[in-house]
């Protein structure tokens, strides 16, 4: 299959060839397996990779191997931890973890 346009590796910056296909593809939306229907979500999720997505506005990333796809899981799980790490430093989860908090 011809490629249409060039695809870089989103973590090595590598050009795809034409019959490489262990590639991976991110995404930001996945099909809920019990309705079907897809939603968002704050996860990390990765496919094989799928010609027909490949264009998807719901991929985040082109991933060329295995190496990149965790680099990419440990960019992820990083910024994930510093979200985590602020919101248990907030007044609200300090008073949770005291076991004051109250009801409001």
């Amino acid at each position: 299959m011809k490629i249409k346009h060039p695809y870089k590796c989103d973590g090595c910056l590598r050009l795809k060839g034409e019959n490489e296909s262990r590639w991976y593809l991110c995404l930001a939306k996945v099909v809920d397996p019990v309705t079907g229907d897809p939603e968002y979500i704050d996860g990390f999720a990765l496919i094989p990779w799928d010609d027909k997505r490949s264009d998807d506005p719901d991929v985040l990333q082109h991933l060329c191997s295995a190496d990149c796809c965790m680099k990419s899981l440990g960019k992820w799980l990083s910024v994930k931890d510093l979200v985590f790490k602020e919101l248990l430093s907030s007044p609200v989860a300090e008073e949770m973890l005291r076991g004051e908090l109250t009801s409001r």
